[in-house]
């Protein structure tokens, strides 16, 4: 992985009194895969002028990295830099740096690459007095190669205890939803006791588990086209045949919606609608799981009948299409009012310059009454290529919009999800496409904000939330520290709102 600069230092300080409100640095990568993958800055403060020495040394776990460099950051100010030599497979040795410090906020930034064919490696940094004592800041990080499993692969850990030492089971159920998946279980005890592996084609293996915390790991694989899949998981048994651990869990496009509780057991009826938003799906689907089982799944466009039981139940979706999309889910009782109903977005495209999709859920309800929603596109670097937006309350569509503009809506009391569908400017091999849009809603009567949001899209986008102390004027500095070469371009936008 190859980095392309370090951020410069955000600093915004009231031109009055002088005093710093934001102060921040950050690391950035050359694309958005890379990006996710970077350590964060170690912020740590220093009490006492004096000389101090920063320590960088390369952990070697589970590898040697390839490359290893930190800076040390005060203020707009590189105050130490330090990169580590490998000069064979060899260890490297720590290296050091000192410096001279007055009182105040510093940050470490790391910066590295893994070597080729290994998962990555760890790094541990530090700063401590010269003269000696304890440190007074620094941590452990690690630099991996990729951003997790591969599409279609979907790791599990989880922790489970046992109370009761005993004999006990371990579960898989592959649901077939959308498609069968390739499942690998093992349950590592405590202690370095021996880990219990279902064996190929089995769905289940015994062990024995003394009292406390043990360690499960499962890893699902789907096949193409689907690169999907739905699968659960159990450990049960001991002297009171208890269930110590259960859960279902969703592979590559297929998405956990709701959970919901049944009221009787009977007849249900499952509703499936595309929403066209802002495009149709190719292909759409939903599966209703209580406990281990799949009760039943609904294909399309439509209504399925499921027989389900009295109890707790959950919602499971599969959709794709050729860039973005929006699906409706209704659950009812046969012949009575929904149950469950809600609305899942779907985004299947990879290629960070085609549209993508947002989702806004307040938390709260919203009451009865007329409420301003507005979309708006703040230009930034530039206009975005579309912007599209869809009110729903349940499943119902309240309103479209096309296009930043302000809208009046007529909600009912309840909760309210927001969807929005956004599509950066062309970009180039070298600089991403970035735009910037801002969304809020806000009741009319009283002018109380339901929820306001900016977000950026196509690029390499940080957002740091400030709080103003008072009104007044502020000054804004961006500066790019070089590190370890310039940037290919740096803007900086401050939002309230969609202001």
């Amino acid at each position: 992985m190859t980095i392309a600069a370090t951020l410069a230092t955000i600093w915004l300080a009231g031109a009055a009194s002088a005093a710093t409100v934001l102060e921040r640095t950050s690391v950035v990568g050359q694309a958005r895969s890379q990006d996710t993958l970077l350590p964060q800055a170690i912020p740590f403060d220093i009490e006492t002028a004096g000389s101090y020495t920063a320590t960088l040394r390369d952990l070697n776990t589970p590898a040697l990295l390839q490359s290893l460099q930190a800076i040390v950051v005060r203020d707009f100010q590189t105050v130490a830099q330090l990169e580590l030599q490998y000069a064979s497979d060899a260890e490297p040795a720590p290296v050091m740096a000192t410096f001279a410090a007055t009182p105040g906020r510093y940050q470490i930034l790391v910066i590295g690459a893994p070597r080729a064919d290994e998962p990555g490696g760890t790094f541990g940094v530090s700063v401590a007095p010269s003269a000696g004592g304890a440190p007074v800041g620094g941590g452990a990080d690690s630099i991996s190669a990729n951003i997790g499993a591969p599409e279609g692969v979907s790791v599990l850990e989880a922790q489970f205890d046992v109370s009761e030492a005993g004999n006990y089971q371990l579960t898989v159920s592959d649901h077939g939803f959308p498609a069968a998946l390739q499942i690998e279980a093992i349950v590592l005890p405590q202690m370095g006791g021996t880990p219990a592996t279902i064996a190929p084609g089995a769905t289940s293996v015994s062990f024995a588990a003394a009292a406390g915390s043990h360690k499960l790991l499962v890893i699902a694989t789907a096949a193409q086209p689907d690169s999907s899949g739905l699968y659960s998981v159990r450990v049960s048994g001991g002297p009171s045949v208890q269930t110590v651990y259960r859960s279902t869990n969703p592979v590559g496009l297929t998405r956990a919606v709701m959970e919901t509780e049944l009221p009787a057991a009977g007849n249900y009826e499952l509703t499936l609608t595309d929403l066209i938003f802002p495009v149709a799906l190719t292909s759409f689907s939903a599966a209703l799981v209580q406990e281990d089982v799949l009760q039943g799944t609904a294909n399309g466009e439509g209504s399925a009948s499921i027989t389900a039981q009295q109890g707790a139940a959950q919602l499971f979706s599969f959709a794709t299409s050729a860039d973005v999309g929006a699906l409706a889910l209704n659950l009812r009782q046969a012949g009575a009012q929904t149950i469950a109903a809600d609305v899942v977005a779907s985004d299947g495209a990879a290629d960070p310059g085609t549209l993508e999709i947002y989702t806004y859920t307040p938390a709260q309800a919203v009451a009865a009454g007329i409420y301003r929603l507005r979309l708006h596109d703040f230009r930034f670097m530039s206009p975005l290529a579309a912007l599209h937006a869809l009110v729903i309350q349940d499943e119902t569509i309240i309103d479209r919009l096309d296009g930043p503009q302000s809208r009046d809506l007529v909600l009912q009391a309840g909760k309210i999800k927001v969807i929005v569908a956004a599509q950066p400017p062309m970009g180039s091999a070298t600089v991403p496409g970035n735009a910037l849009f801002g969304i809020s809603l806000a009741a009319q009567a009283a002018g109380a904000s339901v929820f306001n949001s900016t977000q950026g899209v196509g690029g390499l986008f940080r957002t740091h939330v400030v709080e103003i102390p008072a009104a007044g004027r502020y000054d804004i500095t961006l500066t790019d520290l070089e590190f370890p070469a310039p940037l290919l371009t740096g803007a900086l936008a401050i939002t309230r709102g969609t202001e």
